[in-house]
């Protein structure tokens, strides 16, 4: 599973983000937020404004998607990076965190590389 991009990675969940939030959240290594985009739709993100996030969207959410709604919800996950952010994590570190501990925590399945829409 090579990402196309460091740290993105489209997945099937049988969670809505609803529950991914909950899931999370109760983990309790990062605090996550909900929020809401004319062009992802709904998402999650952890990170403050202005600084390195990781995000997730579900495909078909917002009015930026092109193409065809998938019949199972299909999510995607994203850093947006920051340049002048003084997060210490690396991008290779960021995207060894989002496979190894984010996506089992959503029940990602069927994980394929993707290209970050952040």
């Amino acid at each position: 599973m090579e990402p196309a991009e460091p740290g993105s990675y489209e997945f099937d969940s049988d969670m809505t983000l609803e529950q991914m939030f909950a899931s999370l959240n109760a983990e309790g290594s990062w605090q996550w937020g909900m929020g809401d985009s004319y062009w992802y739709g709904d998402y999650l993100r952890s990170g403050q404004p202005g600084a390195t996030q990781v995000r997730i969207i579900e495909h078909g959410g917002g009015a930026g998607y092109v193409g065809p709604i998938p019949a199972v919800p299909r999510y995607l996950i994203g850093i947006r990076w920051f340049t002048g952010d003084t997060n210490e994590s690396s991008l290779a570190e960021l995207d060894q965190l989002i496979r190894e501990k984010i996506l089992p925590l959503l029940n990602a399945r069927d994980v394929r590389g993707a290209v970050s829409p952040f």
